[in-house]
């Protein structure tokens, strides 16, 4: 009832489906950021994160729109589709995308051809995280210079530089 109670209060927050690898890494930074979110997850036990009381984590299954609905899906900013299956990943995109049309969508691909699915399905970004590492492993041996003053750039703890996004409207 606690959870229930916290979620039906979330507004413009962010909903991760799977914490796995990737749904960890996206939840870790949201948390030190101080972005408000919650993670969608079959099993939250079984999550190094389920040891946080500060992370709300709701059971189930993303791809069921009750669960989404639950999640407060309505009142979201963005939803994180970050599961495991391409497949799976594709169904969230899409019950989410007919759920809340405003909605900012950013979903993980393992294979390429699931990428313009993805796409299609409603997903404003697609983030293929293999593609993302091999590209990253060739640039730290091509420019290591540029890659590290960007890991410097982008690292948060004890800066005293740091990038931001400024939007500018007319």
């Amino acid at each position: 009832r606690r959870i229930e109670r916290k979620i039906s209060q979330m507004r413009d927050h962010y909903i991760i489906c799977g914490c796995g690898v990737v749904g960890k890494e996206v939840a870790l930074e949201f948390q030190r950021e101080g972005v408000p979110f919650l993670i969608i997850e079959r099993n939250p036990e079984e999550s190094e994160l389920a040891r946080d009381d500060s992370i709300v984590f709701l059971q189930g299954d993303a791809e069921d729109d009750e669960t989404l609905i639950e999640a407060g899906i309505e009142h979201a900013k963005g939803l994180i589709a970050a599961l495991r299956q391409d497949e799976i990943n594709v169904f969230v995109v899409l019950t989410a995308r007919q759920l809340n049309p405003n909605l900012m969508i950013v979903a993980r691909a393992a294979e390429e051809r699931t990428v313009g699915k993805l796409e299609r399905a409603g997903a404003n970004r697609v983030i293929s995280p293999y593609q993302i590492a091999g590209r990253r492993i060739a640039s730290v041996v091509l420019r290591p210079s540029v890659v590290n003053f960007l890991d410097v750039a982008m690292e948060q703890s004890n800066m005293s530089m740091r990038m931001e996004e400024v939007r500018i409207t007319r």
